[in-house]
Parts: structure tokens; sequence; C-alpha cells
């Protein structure tokens, strides 16, 4: 049986999350609920697992992912912020706060000591979930797939914690962001989008495919995922189909391996496009694993990696 090593597992646990095929809803916040909100007054939400969730005033609230940590600091509620999970690392301020367990694992009894008023939890952990409602605390469960689905967990954030307001503008900006980038994009023919290969992992090698939205940040970056119609969205790829492929791009980042070097000097790699021309390089998984503001970031880099003819480097 193959070993795993501890950040694989991390990534496995994460993508798993991701995989699960959403419902997909739409929620419209008018300026009435936003000072419904404000006034304290108890309201009822739809969370991306479909469940109904009840949230009184919300004064303390627990994050159980980056990703939902990193949205409640870009709406401003940053300071309501009581408990977050162990990889919580951005903005510097998440660092310093108490930690109520890992990804996989949440510390059911720390967080009820910390007396949240709401926790934003992400979808794989439906074993605490259960837990803390049945402990009668409000839980409210995100679980995005495409850029649509970020949007939307930062507007319901924005909502639960009477920042609509700034959820709304910082939702305007992201889009003005990715609209700048696929505007560019759209005017490249079929032959000016390069092959680009993002490998996850490298043993076995993971990329990402079709219902990602790392698929997504490449497409619209002007890039061809050279995973695009695999029949998963994290499949593993073999190293013959990654060498027929010929990518004259490969991306990966520091949780896969240590350099692009590393990559370059596989054994019979020496072919690929990518590697000849030292095409091969490294992201900050962060930008692109989370999904949260800074998915933007991850395209806006990813622009760059492929076309820096058109957005610099």
């Amino acid at each position: 049986m193959m070993k795993l090593s501890g950040k694989l597992l991390v990534l496995i646990a994460v993508l798993v999350c991701i995989a699960v095929v959403s419902t997909g809803y739409a929620i419209f916040v008018t300026q009435t609920l936003q000072n419904e909100r404000e006034t304290g007054k108890s309201t009822t939400v739809l969370d991306d697992m479909g469940r109904i969730v009840h949230i009184g005033k919300v004064e303390r609230i627990i994050s159980t992912s980056p990703s939902n940590t990193e949205i409640l600091f870009a709406i401003g509620a940053g300071h309501l912020v009581v408990g977050v999970d162990n990889y919580s690392d951005y903005p510097s301020e998440a660092v310093n706060i108490t930690k109520v367990g890992d990804f996989i694992s949440l510390d059911v009894e720390r967080i009820v000591s910390l007396q949240p008023d709401v926790v934003f939890a992400y979808y794989g952990q439906k074993a605490g979930i259960e837990r803390l409602e049945a402990l009668g605390i409000s839980v409210v469960t995100f679980h995005a797939e495409t850029l649509n689905d970020i949007y939307h967990d930062i507007q319901l954030a924005g909502y639960i914690c009477g920042k609509t307001e700034n959820a709304t503008n910082l939702v305007a900006q992201l889009q003005q962001r990715v609209e700048d980038i696929r505007s560019k994009t759209q005017q490249l023919n079929d032959t000016q989008h390069p092959r680009v290969y993002y490998e996850l992992w490298n043993n076995p090698y993971m990329s990402a495919g079709p219902g990602s939205y790392i698929n997504d940040l490449i497409r619209i970056a002007g890039g061809t995922n050279i995973a695009a119609n695999a029949s998963k969205d994290y499949p593993i790829l073999s190293e013959e189909f990654i060498l027929s492929a010929n990518p004259d791009i490969i991306i990966t980042s520091s949780m896969n391996i240590d350099s692009p070097e590393k990559i370059m000097q596989r054994a019979g790699w020496q072919e690929i496009n990518a590697v000849k021309n030292h095409s091969v390089y490294m992201i900050d998984d962060n930008l692109v694993s989370r999904p949260g503001p800074r998915i933007v970031e991850g395209l806006e880099t990813l622009a760059k990696i492929i076309h820096p003819e058109i957005f610099g480097n």
C-alpha cells in the first residue's frame, strides 16, 4: 500500500472538500437586510450545504478554514474572529488568534469554550459540524467550486456579519480585476493559448481538471489546461500522458516540490517544451488553493506567467 505524506493528506482533504458537486443557489441582500443585521436581529440563511441556519446577533466568530478567515478579514469582520483553524495564517493578524484544530479534525471543546455566535466551517468538516450543531451552535458551511461560488460566499458572510456593503464592494472589485484579464485573453486566437500543466502533487502526478477553479483560472488567464478533458476535477495523470501532452508551461507550488529544477531534472522530461524553454514556474499555493478573495491575485499571477507579453512578469 502506498504511504501518503502529511502534506499530501492535507492536500487531498482540501481537494475532496472542493470536489463534491454543489447544489448552487443565489442570495440577494437588500439594504433593509443589511440594516436588520446591524441592529442585531436574528436571521435565517441557507448555507452551501443547503442547510437552513438560524443566527442571532454576531459578536464572536470562529473560522475553521483559511479561506473563510481571509473572507472575514477582507470584509472588515476580522475584529469579531475569536478562533481560527491551525492553517489560517493570512492576514498576519490571524496568526495570533486562538487555534481550534486542523482542517480535518476540529477541537469541538475549544470551540465551545470560546462561546461563538456563529462558526464559519468548510464542507469536509461534517463530523465537527454535526457535533457543534448538536450543542446548539450556529454553523454556516462554505463550499466554493467556482469564482461565482466564491463571490457568493463573500456576500453571504457580509450579510451574516452586518458587512453587506463591504462585501458587495469587494466582490465588485474582484469581478472587475477578473474582467480586466478576461477582456485581454479573449482577443487571443487558438494558437495563442499555450498548453499548461499545473502539478498539484508529484507522487502520483495530480493536476486540476474540469470543474475545478484552477482549471477556470488557467482558461481565463489565456492558457489551455492539458487536464481540461480529464474525467475528474482533480485527476491523477500518467507520466506518459504528460509527456505526450508536451506542455509549454509547467506550474507548481512549494507544497509539491522545492524548486522548478526538480521538475526540469526528471528523467525523460528534457524534451518537453516547458523544460526546454525553462518555462517551469513556482506559485504561492495559497493564492490558488484557498477559495477566498486572494484567488484573483492567483489569477493575476497565472496571467503574468502564461502571457508575460500582455501582463508583464
